[in-house]
């Protein structure tokens, strides 16, 4: 027979793969690097538990390489993120948090970390903790929804349209030259 599994004791936990990073935009003279190196540490915050890739030379490795962190509070602990050059002595950009509490329980999820010149893909998993996964349809993510014309859309803004028509009598007899195409141009 088979024996069930203890429940168990250890803390909810956070696994984290540092894919690869791609910098090639980043201007290697002004940071004073010669010859182009990367590595990435990512760990809890206010926690010692960190992790850190092995250096890679370029400026688009695949490291391809997976951290598991304990993580006493989900709804308040955060993942951070620092990206470094130089064998790992030169700290490029700012160090980057991204909050756990939203992440879906064995879904992973990406997280970048952006640098000057690029960024640091992450795949994030939330292994025994985060919400359960619901079906996600286009709708939901409201993905290329343009007919709704809602704020925050990526419609064009009439704004500008709304202003010319709204202007004052003389500037609405302007020449037709100040348009690309005269025959938009309403003549009184």
């Amino acid at each position: 027979a088979r024996r069930a599994r203890p429940p168990p004791t250890n803390m909810p936990s956070l696994k984290v793969e540092i894919v690869m990073c791609n910098v090639k935009k980043i201007d290697t003279k002004a940071y004073g690097i010669e010859k182009p190196d990367c590595t990435c540490t990512v760990g809890i915050e206010g926690t010692e538990q960190s992790f850190t890739t092995r250096t890679e030379r370029g400026l688009d490795p695949q490291w391809e390489q997976t951290a598991t962190f304990e993580v006493a509070n989900p709804s308040k602990d955060r993942l951070w993120g620092k990206f470094f050059m130089n064998n790992n002595t030169l700290q490029i950009g700012d160090q980057q948090f991204f909050n756990l509490d939203k992440l879906v329980t064995g879904k992973p999820t990406f997280k970048g970390i952006i640098v000057p010149g690029g960024k640091v893909d992450l795949m994030v998993t939330a292994v025994d903790f985060g919400t359960e996964d619901k079906e996600t349809t286009l709708d939901d993510m409201n993905f290329m929804n343009l007919s709704d014309g809602e704020e925050g859309g990526m419609m064009m803004s009439d704004s500008d349209d709304d202003e010319e028509e709204e202007a004052a009598p003389e500037e609405a007899a302007a020449p037709a030259a100040a348009t690309d195409d005269a025959s938009t141009v309403k003549r009184p």
